[in-house]
């Protein structure tokens, strides 16, 4: 019987070493097909950078613009406003000097 169990011992021995070589050759070649695809793509990814750092600048830009345009036009609406408040309060303070007041003697 001990001749059986060396004999087991020594299949579950080189079964070991085996999946242990397989992971260790199948962790190295996928390291190099890991390296050998970013070398490959490194130039795409670099311009799919630059392409997303130039349209976040750009969205940037055109939210400030747009932001400017906003404050101008909410500006020019409150001197409009002002401008035709004035208006009113003249016209009321002429209305008044213009009623001729009756002098009851």
């Amino acid at each position: 019987m001990g001749i059986t169990k060396a004999k087991s011992r020594a299949v579950e021995i080189k079964d070991q070493a085996r999946q242990e070589g397989y992971k260790a050759g199948y962790d190295t070649e996928f390291q190099k097909g890991e390296d050998a695809a970013r070398e490959e793509f490194s130039p795409f990814l670099e311009t799919i950078h630059t392409l997303i750092k130039e349209l976040n600048d750009f969205r940037t830009m055109m939210y400030s613009k747009e932001a400017q345009r906003e404050k101008n036009k909410q500006l020019d609406k409150a001197k409009k406003e002002a401008a035709n408040a004035r208006k009113a309060e003249a016209k009321k303070w002429r209305g008044k000097q213009e009623t001729p007041t009756t002098n009851s003697n």
